[in-house]
């Protein structure tokens, strides 16, 4: 009995996210997501698990919840625990870890915060820069991330640059005049929610009032108005 799947999942940190195996895998089974430094898992040692091993029992549907708050590359060790096969049927030397270091998972975050600008005119191409870690932890095997505007991903591009720890969006707001909202998707495995309201307004309609006050004092802080 060999688990097959997935071959790559990515999650967010501090998130809870359902794993859904491939194989002839059964409720009551136990999965362990392993953190590995190596990318042939030479590393692990499924019957020794190292400290920041999270753990799962697998449900109906072949699924199982965890949770990661450490990012990372895991990969996979899982035992049988043939639970649903009556008691004289089950194997001997059933309980034991498995190692599939082909089944990797990669756990990331943005910084939504700190996402910046929050809009641009009609007609400009614009940047956007997404802060977080994780995006290059799986190397060859990593999903190339695309930004999504608005519902549905009416509009969407490839990343203009994925660093270590910085994504970039190019967007031109021609003939766009609102866009929702932006996520960051990797492929089919995650969609990556990061700003509810990004704006393309047209800039004959911006109006820039007179700001206040009109003075100041010399080396002296002064709080400017722009309506």
């Amino acid at each position: 009995m060999v688990v097959t799947g997935p071959q790559i999942s990515l999650v967010p940190r501090s998130t809870t996210s359902v794993v859904v195996f491939q194989g002839p895998v059964q409720v009551g089974d136990t999965a362990v997501f392993v953190p590995s430094l190596s990318g042939s898992a030479d590393d692990i040692d499924c019957e020794d698990l190292p400290s920041g091993s999270v753990r799962a029992l697998v449900e109906t549907g072949a699924g199982a919840q965890f949770t990661f708050d450490t990012l990372g590359r895991y990969v996979l060790c899982y035992c049988f625990n043939f639970l649903e096969w009556d008691e004289a049927d089950r194997p001997a030397g059933r309980g034991m870890f498995e190692l599939y270091a082909g089944i990797q998972l990669g756990v990331i975050t943005l910084d939504t915060s700190l996402a910046l600008p929050l809009g641009t005119a009609t007609g400009c191409e614009t940047i956007v820069r997404v802060p977080g870690a994780g995006f290059t932890l799986l190397g060859i095997d990593m999903p190339a991330p695309r930004c999504c505007f608005g519902d549905g991903c009416s509009l969407w591009s490839v990343a203009a640059e994925v660093g270590a720890t910085m994504l970039t969006c190019k967007i031109t707001g021609s003939n766009v005049t609102s866009v929702s909202s932006l996520s960051i998707e990797f492929e089919s495995l995650l969609s990556y929610p990061v700003l509810d309201t990004f704006t393309v307004y047209d800039m004959g309609m911006a109006r820039l009032d007179l700001p206040s006050p009109f003075a100041g004092s010399y080396n002296l802080a002064t709080n400017l108005q722009v309506g």
